[in-house]
Formats: C-alpha cells, structure tokens, sequence
C-alpha cells in the first residue's frame, strides 16, 4: 500500500508539459546543459505555466515547495507548502499559503521567490560564475528544459553552495483541486 502511494504521489510530481506522459531526467551534465536549456526555452517559450521549486533537506526532516504560476512574463501566483518528513515515511504539513496578484511578493523569506524561467536561467548562471572552478551539475527533463542547477565549490558538504531543482513544470494554470492538494498535501 504505501509503496503504491509513493508511486502514485511520484508520477503525480513528474506530469510532463509538451505531450509527453512524464518529466524523466536526462543525465546530468555540466554549463552546457544550461546552455541547451535556454536555447530551448528560447526557441519554444510558454506565455502560461507552473513550475514547482523544491529544497529537500533530509538530515533535518524538511520540505519546501513552491508553486509559482507565470502568465505573460508576471508572477500571478504562488503557493507554498512547508513539510516535515516522517521517519516512518511520508509527511505531515506545517506550513502552508496563497499569493495571487497583484500580491505576489518576494518578501516572505521561507518560500523561494516567484522567477520566470528567464530569472532562473540568470540565477544558475550567476552561481556557476560566483564559484569559478567548480564543476556544476546541470539536470534536464528528457523535454529539454532546465531541472536542476547545483554548484558546490571544494569542501562545500552542504548549505554552501548553490542550488536550484525544480520538479515539474507545465504549461497552464493550477485547478482549484490542484491548488487545494498542493497547500494540504504538498503534491499535485
């Protein structure tokens, strides 16, 4: 039963944008993942989507997600949910809230800010230059887009690096439902 749960919630996590059944991962590699990833982006931009941005952070027992909903280059909503991890699997809520315009604001400091994909791009950009001589990891969904961005400088184990995972991005708006199980739940 709970491994089906966690299949269920997984591929719920992992729904594809752009006609595929699921945002697999490519294999990481390193800037020019990223420079692929905006290419992409370039080529293919969507006016509407949502992305989910997470930090998992095991050794303390913490999630974080935000939903960030983009319309026309704006923020026009975001949601976050703040988890504990269960020792015996699963997660219980602790936190979770509702932004829409013209509220959207970066100023709640527990959630990540609401970027456009332009945004995010920049930030992974500027990390990988603020640690020159590190090798990044960058991580796209089998689509092309960006998943993952992280850059550990030597003897980094931790907090000290930089990094940036998201775990779906969609063309489109949230449902309702969507949105209710997000801020219950923390999955789509």
């Amino acid at each position: 039963m709970r491994i089906t749960v966690v299949l269920v919630l997984l591929s719920g996590l992992l729904v594809c944008c752009r006609n595929q059944a699921k945002q697999k991962l490519g294999e990481p590699g390193g800037a020019e993942n990223l420079t692929r990833a905006t290419a992409h982006w370039q080529k293919d931009p969507l006016a509407e989507y949502v992305y989910i941005r997470s930090r998992r952070q095991p050794l303390i027992q913490r999630l974080l997600l935000t939903a960030v909903h983009i319309k026309e280059g704006r923020a026009v909503q975001r949601l976050h949910y703040s988890g504990r991890t269960l020792d015996q699997g699963g997660q219980e809520k602790v936190e979770s809230w509702r932004e829409e315009t013209p509220a959207v604001s970066n100023r709640r400091t527990n959630a990540f800010p609401a970027l456009t994909m332009e945004q995010l791009f920049a930030e992974c950009q500027a990390s990988i230059q603020k640690f020159p001589g590190t090798a990044p990891r960058i991580t796209l969904f089998a689509s092309g887009l960006l998943a993952e961005c992280t850059v550990r400088p030597p003897g980094c184990a931790d907090d000290c690096g930089y990094e940036l995972r998201l775990e779906q991005i969609r063309p489109g708006a949230l449902s309702d439902g969507e949105m209710k199980q997000f801020l219950e739940k923390g999955s789509l």
